[in-house]
């Protein structure tokens, strides 16, 4: 993720395909368990955790 976009730039265009995909890749570059990878795939773009990523991003899909 480009460091010069602000966290609800990066919130705008997150996807939850999108966080797992990175979270595939973390888990595989990291070594960590599968939760972990998408908490901090889901940090890396603006969110506090996966849990509240996705309820957020579902959200925006509904309004």
């Amino acid at each position: 993720m480009e460091q010069d976009r602000c966290s609800a730039c990066a919130q705008l265009g997150a996807t939850v395909e999108g966080l797992k995909r990175t979270a595939k890749r973390i888990k595989r570059e990291q070594g960590v368990q599968h939760a972990k990878a998408l908490d901090l795939a889901a940090q890396q773009h603006g969110f506090g955790n996966y849990v509240h990523a996705k309820r957020l991003i579902e959200h925006r899909a509904r309004a």
